[in-house]
């Protein structure tokens, strides 16, 4: 019997995949895509010379028609689902295994600032999410904020493993498999949800994304030609249903996306050469636009502020754009790889230069010690470590205001223009660079000294030894601040006989404090 059981477990996994392939979550004919908050994920054959395919991402952030290519997958997912920046993949078991069951993988992309550039964490796989129960059709798919929800209808009888020795001894304690299945992803397992009071389910039954705060999942069932009963999911543990009836026929709904907080479905009649879109309003169905449909796979996905017609022409990705309030559509657009160029690229290549332009000018244009510095009598030169500390206790009103106006983090003054690239997210430093700079030149143009080198010990003096002029004060001030948008530059006081910055040379002062008098030294011994 053991080799007849083999056999027929293989027919089993044969008949579960056809049913696959012909279950609406990956129809033949529809290009399998998926978007959410701005991001868009679909899945294309890699080429003719291979069986793989690639999962391509685009984002609304990066201006233009462009996807990039994250990952080449060995099989075709039968369903996918994402909420912002984050995808789920559901895949059939592979029949090596001797369990029915639908195999999940998650990813995330995150954007690298300095290029400007989308890539997958973790790079180049995916992550294993807990697998779901194969005995069911994988009938509806979709993601919330808590993870994917996913809708599981009986399969016909004839398409049920068809031997014991098929079927694992866990089986005997699941649900019927005549029963259809609610079920969520919390944490790391599978939560089984009630449906709500009188649902029958049956063909056309789908779940639908929702951004609503009061919504959690939105469960749409159809029931005579034309109407249907509308489910809502309030949040919290406790399962509370709110159903009313829909005016919409729910079984030619395919396609489902969300814009501006408004949930619009693709509409696809059999007897129709037309795709329509419409949005969900609480009880029926508001007409928005009606397209030609696509001769090649095609699928609607949404950029976050439109609706977006995905078309996949023989390896050439088109794009078609839909306004979510007055319906109009955009020419037919294609849809090319996205070059590193429109990045951020060239910025990071400046910023580099400036700062590879000031260690040089650090080298070339030293300071010499023969240099004309006369300090009073009984001062030193204030030495770089108590410089740097005294930096930083300027720093620290100015840090304490900018956190109070901008309501930032202290990570976030950190965001140096010479690291981040991005300006706003540099501009906590730039204000607390400018404040720095603002109360320290007026302390040192009334005091000769700001609150750090006061606290310290330390005062500026002219190369002459006498008291800065209020206009050397103020170039110091100038050159500080470029010396703070650019801190390589701080090497250039080390290169200096009398711990001159490059604002000290600018302006002609030098910082000294007052040595231990020959007296005081003199009773240490």
């Amino acid at each position: 019997m053991q080799p007849y059981g083999r056999i027929f477990a293989w027919i089993g996994w044969a008949s579960l995949l056809i049913a696959l392939l012909w279950s609406r979550s990956a129809a033949a004919g529809q290009l399998q895509a998926t978007s959410h908050g701005g991001h868009v994920w679909f899945v294309i054959p890699a080429g003719a010379a291979t069986a793989d395919y690639e999962l391509c991402h685009h984002s609304a952030e990066v201006p233009g028609p462009f996807y990039k290519s994250q990952l080449r997958l060995p099989r075709l997912p039968l369903a996918m689902a994402s909420w912002r920046d984050r995808l789920w993949l559901f895949f059939a078991s592979n029949p090596q295994t001797s369990e029915l069951r639908y195999e999940v993988f998650t990813v995330k992309v995150e954007k690298n600032e300095a290029l400007g550039v989308y890539f997958i964490v973790p790079a180049g796989s995916l992550d294993i999410a807990p697998p779901l129960p194969g005995q069911w059709n994988l009938e509806s798919v979709v993601a919330t904020s808590e993870g994917p929800a996913v809708l599981l209808t009986p399969r016909p009888a004839n398409l049920s493993p068809l031997n014991a020795d098929a079927v694992p001894a866990t089986m005997s304690t699941q649900p019927s498999t005549a029963q259809p299945r609610l079920m969520h992803l919390r944490g790391e397992r599978w939560i089984d949800l009630d449906f709500p009071p009188g649902f029958v389910g049956g063909v056309g039954t789908m779940l639908l994304p929702n951004d609503a705060e009061e919504v959690k999942l939105t469960l749409l069932e159809a029931k005579n030609a034309g109407t249907g009963l509308r489910h809502d999911l309030s949040p919290g543990e406790q399962n509370n249903w709110n159903s009313m009836k829909f005016d919409g026929d729910v079984r030619v709904m395919s396609d489902r996306a969300t814009v501006l907080g408004q949930t619009g479905v693709c509409l696809k009649s059999p007897a129709s050469s037309a795709i329509e879109i419409a949005l969900v309003r609480p009880e029926k169905l508001l007409p928005l636009a009606a397209l030609p449909e696509p001769a090649t796979p095609w699928a609607m996905v949404s950029t976050g502020s439109k609706f977006m017609v995905l078309e996949n022409d023989s390896g050439t990705l088109h794009r078609q754009l839909i306004d979510p309030l007055s319906g109009e559509s955009s020419p037919r657009q294609a849809m090319v790889s996205q070059p590193v160029t429109t990045g951020r690229i060239w910025q990071v290549s400046l910023l580099l230069a400036v700062s590879l332009s000031g260690l040089l000018l650090v080298f070339l244009i030293r300071p010499s010690p023969t240099d004309s510095v006369n300090l009073p009598k009984g001062a030193q030169a204030f030495p770089a470590h108590l410089r740097l500390a005294a930096a930083i206790i300027d720093m620290f009103p100015a840090a304490l205001v900018t956190i109070l106006l901008l309501r930032c983090s202290l990570a976030e003054l950190l965001n140096l223009p010479l690291i981040s690239i991005d300006i706003e997210r540099s501009l906590p430093y730039l204000l607390m660079a400018t404040l720095t700079v603002i109360h320290t030149t007026i302390s040192e143009a009334a005091w000769g000294r700001s609150f750090g080198k006061r606290l310290l010990g330390a005062r500026i003096v002219k190369s002459s030894g006498s008291a800065p002029r209020p206009q050397q004060v103020m170039l110091r001030g100038a050159v500080k601040l470029i010396v703070m948008l650019i801190p390589p530059l701080v090497l250039f006081a080390l290169f200096s006989p009398h711990i001159q910055g490059l604002n000290d040379l600018a302006a002609g002062t030098v910082v000294i404090h007052d040595a231990q008098p020959e007296s005081k030294l003199a009773d240490d011994e």
